[in-house]
């Protein structure tokens, strides 16, 4: 009886220290990674709080005609971020690994390199490339091209941010990278209202992102000037570095494609009040998805880390998915509840006429945040059938909001059939990785 008792008492420690380990300098370490993340999470809560205010800011003082021209610009914008979201992610990635293996030197080098090489060339390229397409952009949005150039000058800053920031989440400087996001979406706030009061209107609304970027970028750099000057290393870019980002950057672009086509779709095709009433609907409802985005941002590098000494990373995807779908319910309850209310307390009364539709806008919204989780983990294992399934969804939902004569209730209801499609594959994939690690392991 009393060895029964002890193995079940053994059983269940191991399972524990699965997700909490036993020994007291893991503890220790594992207590420091939940005191940045809680800091991560404050942070990132307190920036979207500040992006959220911009936002009703900007809806305020523009009206509904050009708030809608400024949520299509930052739409596209937010898809272009998802490519400096890969560079984010393969940024820290690569960090992660070679501090795993103690090449810090190395480190040091690649990021020099990523910063000079890719993001101040590419970046300035990029930024070149939407000048000279801004008059076709504002023809298509039916906004003015100043707007548009506007927007195209956030590129070069927001080719050098993820590489900043992801120096900072492959070295597990969560506390650090907290402060860029709060700097972002502070200085985003106090930008957007000074600008508009001096009379720059939809064009200073806009220029705010471009300035809180950059400003995000000069800190994120201050952060780093002791990795910059370490020692010299192999000052290229690891072999396999450009097809990991084509392949992740496919994932998330798949990934902002679908959570923001429809506002650019929508700004396209209906009238311009009306598609800034959805704008302001579907900006609220995005709230869900981004609020925990604590959560993927410390994912990463930990299972990099893990994955690279040989530990398991399955726990790490569970305590995330757990704590996602806490957070997003947490969020979509009293969307779905109070969607006049809180509608008409952000934005203003003009915009609650598509209020009906926010509830609904949630649930989408809570799927795809469940997807995204297990995109940043299989990212960070080296998987790619998940990134190749959410582009195949992509295109699907591309097809139905180009050639389908939609109202605004089947907009919204093909972005929810996007999220149940993501969560559907993303459970697939799972349920094969899971019986592959247990042929693995079987004898």
């Amino acid at each position: 009886m009393r060895g029964a008792v002890e193995g079940r008492s053994s059983l269940w420690a191991k399972r524990i220290s699965g997700y909490w380990p036993i020994n007291r300098e893991e503890r220790g370490r594992a207590l420091w990674l939940t005191w940045q993340t809680a800091w991560l999470f404050a942070a990132q809560l307190i920036a979207s709080l500040f992006n959220y205010l911009s936002n009703a800011a900007a809806g305020r003082f523009l009206g509904p005609v050009d708030y809608g021209a400024f949520a299509a610009l930052s739409a596209i914008l937010l898809i272009l971020v998802s490519l400096s979201g890969a560079v984010q992610t393969l940024t820290a990635q690569g960090v992660a690994r070679l501090a795993a293996s103690g090449r810090r030197g190395e480190a040091a080098a690649l990021l020099r390199h990523l910063l000079v090489r890719w993001a101040l060339r590419w970046g300035g390229v990029a930024a070149l490339l939407g000048l000279l397409l801004s008059p076709w952009l504002a023809s298509r949005l039916h906004t003015s091209a100043d707007a548009a150039a506007t927007m195209s000058l956030a590129l070069l800053p927001l080719a050098m941010l993820p590489v900043v920031q992801g120096a900072l989440r492959g070295g597990q400087r969560f506390t650090a990278m907290g402060a860029t996001n709060l700097l972002t979406g502070a200085s985003r706030f106090v930008l957007t209202v000074l600008l508009i009061y001096a009379g720059l209107g939809l064009v200073g609304a806009v220029a705010a992102l471009p300035l809180s970027f950059l400003a995000a970028t000069l800190f994120g750099l201050w952060l780093l000037r002791q990795a910059l000057r370490g020692e010299a290393g192999d000052a290229t870019l690891p072999a396999p570095w450009g097809s990991e980002l084509a392949r992740a950057g496919l994932g998330l672009l798949a990934f902002a494609f679908l959570v923001n086509a429809d506002v650019i779709l929508v700004k396209n095709r209906f009238p311009g009040a009306e598609a800034g009433l959805y704008s302001a609907m579907a900006v609220l409802g995005k709230a869900v998805l981004y609020f925990p985005a604590a959560v993927t941002g410390v994912l990463l590098p930990l299972v990099v880390t893990r994955t690279v000494r040989g530990q398991r990373s399955l726990p790490l995807l569970l305590v995330s998915l757990g704590a996602v779908l806490a957070l997003c319910a947490s969020l979509a309850l009293p969307l779905s509840l109070f969607p006049r209310a809180l509608l008409r307390l952000l934005f203003g009364a003009i915009y609650v006429e598509h209020a009906s539709l926010l509830g609904w806008y949630a649930v989408a919204m809570t799927l795809y945040a469940v997807a995204n989780v297990w995109l940043i983990y299989s990212i960070g294992k080296g998987h790619t059938g998940f990134a190749f399934g959410l582009l195949v969804i992509a295109l699907a939902e591309a097809v139905a909001l180009l050639t389908l004569s939609l109202r605004l209730q089947e907009v919204v209801m093909v972005i929810l059939t996007g999220g149940i499609a993501a969560v559907m594959w993303a459970c697939a994939e799972g349920l094969m990785t899971l019986r592959n690690h247990r042929e693995e392991q079987a004898p």
